[in-house]
């Protein structure tokens, strides 16, 4: 896993300052795709004309068990297996 960390670290790194317009989408997708992925689905979930109470409490269970699986069952797992990250700033 390490290998693959440096390796892609190094690909992207090699692609820097070639075109602005890589370096402002790399940025930009690295800091914001995270939150358009989770918010897109509510969205178009909450866009539809007809939404029935089971839908909406299967949305909220899937959207529980997310924050659940991310700040309760995650943090244990990278504290047993952690995975240092290249160049972490």
């Amino acid at each position: 896993m390490a290998d693959f960390n440096v390796s892609s670290f190094f690909v992207l790194n090699g692609l820097a300052n070639v075109w602005p317009a890589l370096d402002f989408a790399i940025v930009f997708f690295a800091r914001f795709l995270p939150y358009i992925l989770a918010v897109l689905p509510l969205g178009i979930f909450l866009y539809r004309a007809r939404r029935t109470k089971p839908e909406l409490i299967q949305m909220g269970i899937a959207y529980a068990g997310a924050l659940i699986a991310r700040f309760i069952i995650t943090p244990p797992i990278r504290w047993a297996f952690p995975v240092l990250r290249p160049f972490d700033v």
